[in-house]
């Protein structure tokens, strides 16, 4: 009862700030204002208010109470994605079909904007991945994912998309503090990390050659 109150006062002053067209860095009325027209207790206003702090919509001071805030799209994400892998919460599958929608729709812009800065890094972290033959433990597979995570920022770095750089940093943060809460290891034969780097292989090829066509075609093929 008490969360769908929360959810509802949230909802409430979002309205307010909608309705009276509050833009940046407008203040929020008092919260004895706020009190007289939400009817609830000051326990539940201030955690919605709070609520609505914590998702970067109001910013406060002491003594100057809550003021409208504008946080981009990249931000909000950012603390959302951070929050859930530092606990440990993130869901991995969800996190790699967020990178395999964003990565198919920037690939083709992505060659066509690369430089040759940008080729380089790719025969780079196309190298760093080629040195592993196999993964024996759990060390060894961090490593291995965070060079591919790696290869694929080289990849899509020229497109600047800023949600898929969030992303990538989301799968880094979890696999570099994987090893904290593992209790198994996994590992990949030298057969099957070679059809992987084949696979990388195929792709990096296609983006030297600035051939976007390929290169998406590659890239679906393997995030399949």
């Amino acid at each position: 009862m008490e969360k769908n109150l929360n959810r509802q006062i949230v909802e409430q002053l979002l309205d307010y700030i909608r309705i009276h067209h509050l833009a940046e860095n407008d203040p929020l009325p008092s919260e004895n204002v706020l009190l007289g027209e939400l009817k609830v207790s000051r326990v539940i206003l201030r955690e919605a208010l709070s609520s609505l702090k914590a998702l970067g919509l109001l910013t406060s001071r002491r003594g100057s109470g809550y003021r409208v805030q504008k946080p981009s799209l990249s931000s909000a994400m950012s603390g959302v994605l951070h929050a859930l892998t530092r606990s440990g919460l993130s869901d991995l599958d969800e996190l790699y079909a967020l990178r395999r929608i964003l990565e198919s729709g920037a690939i083709a812009d992505a060659v066509n904007n690369a430089n040759d800065d940008d080729r380089q890094a790719v025969r780079q972290a196309l190298a760093a991945l080629e040195s592993f033959d196999a993964v024996n433990d759990n060390t060894a597979l961090r490593d291995f994912t965070l060079a591919e995570i790696k290869f694929h920022q080289a990849l899509l770095k020229p497109a600047s998309c800023q949600l898929l750089d969030l992303v990538n940093q989301s799968l880094e943060d979890f696999f570099t503090r994987r090893n904290e809460l593992a209790d198994n290891n996994i590992r990949l034969t030298c057969e099957q990390v070679l059809a992987t780097n084949l696979a990388h292989r195929a792709l990096a090829d296609a983006f030297l050659l600035g051939n976007a066509q390929a290169a998406m075609f590659f890239l679906r093929s393997h995030l399949q």
